[in-house]
């Protein structure tokens, strides 16, 4: 009932809330999970972490242009769930319509990984959240899993591009080098959160931070996980 409570009073909070000056020509978008389109060579639960720490990742990626506005990707995780609108982890365009209108998101995105022990591929989806058109669908290409952090860097990028989002402006610094190691133990802590399980989550941002202790995402967690 209290998760529920909160949930309803971000949702009155993003629509009440007046826009701030400039806001109507500043795109807004909010990413999902991720499905996990049949992975192995991890421990399932580090899996169903990605799902959820590739777009966390992703988040905090283009939360770096100063030219978007983006949306917490947990309150959008709690409307997927409390509305049901995930099959079997998927979310397709006429859900993320659904989400996207209630958080006040221009834009959505969703998206798929699959690592093949060791071999991975993402693919991102962005969609139109006034229409449920997929305005655009970008993809990595199968790459070893050590490259995971870029991979996810790269799917910002190609999203940036300038086509549909505007692009990073010249002179941003560059992300914080991390390894997928720090990024897989970053997607558990992201899940545990989610579950309600602040321990667990406080102590895998711990373990993520100590092998890439400049990874913002998870110190932002982890300070999110320790104040709740």
């Amino acid at each position: 009932m209290i998760r529920t409570a909160r949930l309803l009073c971000l949702l009155f909070l993003v629509s009440a809330a007046p826009p701030l000056s400039g806001q109507a020509a500043t795109p807004t978008i909010v990413v999902l999970t991720f499905e996990n389109g049949g992975s192995y060579g991890l421990d399932s639960l580090d899996f169903v972490g990605l799902g959820r720490g590739i777009p966390a990742a992703l988040t905090a990626e283009l939360e770096r242009n100063n030219g978007l506005r983006t949306i917490d990707r947990a309150t959008a995780q709690q409307i997927v769930e409390r509305d049901g609108l995930s099959r079997g982890g998927r979310v397709d365009a006429t859900a993320a319509t659904r989400v996207g209108k209630q958080l006040g998101a221009g834009y959505v995105v969703t998206g798929t990984f699959v690592d093949y022990y060791g071999r991975v591929r993402i693919d991102a989806r962005l969609i139109d959240a006034s229409s449920g058109t997929i305005l655009e669908v970008v993809s990595t290409g199968q790459r070893a899993r050590s490259e995971l952090p870029q991979m996810v860097a790269d799917i910002a990028s190609q999203l940036m591009s300038g086509k549909r989002l505007p692009a990073l402006p010249a002179g941003t610094p560059a992300s914080a080098k991390i390894s997928s190691e720090a990024l897989v133990l970053f997607g558990r802590a992201v899940l545990a959160q989610d579950q309600g399980d602040k321990a667990a989550a406080v102590q895998f941002y711990q373990q993520a931070l100590k092998l890439a202790p400049d990874f913002v995402a998870a110190k932002e967690g982890l300070r999110s996980a320790q104040s709740s």
